[in-house]
């Protein structure tokens, strides 16, 4: 009976049907509380429902019975990384890619915990490890290139942006970071008002004008290409699109930036990593 409420589970988890699923696998385990698989599929369920702390339950208790089973590992650290608990997120990434050591998602995992837990060295270390072995992942190049430009590589950010680019040339979120860096670093030389207001104005055309984010990037490349007119006026809209969206600290953001460029003075400051 336990084998046939979990395969009924798995039809069920197919068609995105998880708290169907969930019951046909908490019975299943009822009858045969050691099943070797029951565990992992009822973790699996259980983090599509976003219910975190049911799921490294049941990771714990999976692991009781089948300890070197590297999936119960991850789907327990990623767990313990969305509720905050990076400490303990690493401890079991590493255990799982002991036991699967080619495991590029999982080691992707690791890098964030580590550079959550302020661990940025070892953190870029899995990050380039990670690309090495993938090097055509646009997103992979993103998530690096926004990790550097945080601790202020803007350099080596700048570059996987780039790379980013070259593998998916509409990746609004690249665009935009790297406009940003290319508008706003603090370092002259690093800067290029005409790429950023290309970049800028792509990600803007992209999203349809409508993303208070995009224009006030835009804005701030207008300024540093020299272009104050344009920039005062997509900030006034950056500003305005902010503020009817409820996003408070955009609209402040442009409604500073906008005396700058009223005064003819752009936006130079260190590029964060996401805006």
């Amino acid at each position: 009976e336990a084998e046939a409420h979990i395969e009924e589970a798995i039809i069920l988890g197919l068609d995105h049907h998880y708290p169907e699923a969930v019951e046909h696998l908490r019975q299943a385990l009822a009858r045969e509380p050691d099943h070797p698989t029951a565990y992992q599929q009822l973790a699996a369920c259980l983090a599509f429902m976003g219910q975190h702390q049911q799921v490294i339950e049941a990771c714990q208790q999976g692991l009781r019975i089948d300890p070197f089973n590297p999936t119960l590992h991850q789907t327990l650290a990623v767990a313990a990384a969305e509720m905050g608990d990076f400490t303990n997120a690493v401890a079991h990434l590493r255990l799982a890619l002991a036991l699967k050591p080619n495991w590029l998602e999982a080691r992707s995992v690791l890098a964030l915990a580590l550079s959550s837990l302020g661990r940025d060295e070892e953190a870029a270390a899995q990050y380039e490890q990670v690309i090495r072995e993938k090097p055509d992942d646009a997103r992979l190049h993103y998530v690096y290139a926004a990790f550097e430009a945080m601790r202020g590589h803007a350099r080596t950010a700048i570059d996987h942006y780039q790379q980013a680019l070259t593998l998916k040339p509409d990746m609004i979120e690249a665009l935009n970071n790297l406009a940003w860096t290319l508008a706003a670093n603090s370092e002259a030389d690093i800067r290029n008002g005409a790429e950023a207001v290309r970049l800028a104005e792509r990600a803007c055309e992209l999203s349809q004008q409508r993303e208070p984010v995009l224009l006030g990037t835009l804005a701030a490349a207008y300024a540093e290409a020299g272009r104050f007119a344009d920039a005062v006026r997509t900030a006034e809209k950056a500003r305005d699109l902010a503020t009817a969206a409820g996003q408070k600290d955009v609209a402040q953001k442009n409604a500073q930036l906008l005396e700058s460029y009223r005064a003819g003075k752009p936006c130079h400051e260190a590029a964060p990593a996401s805006r």
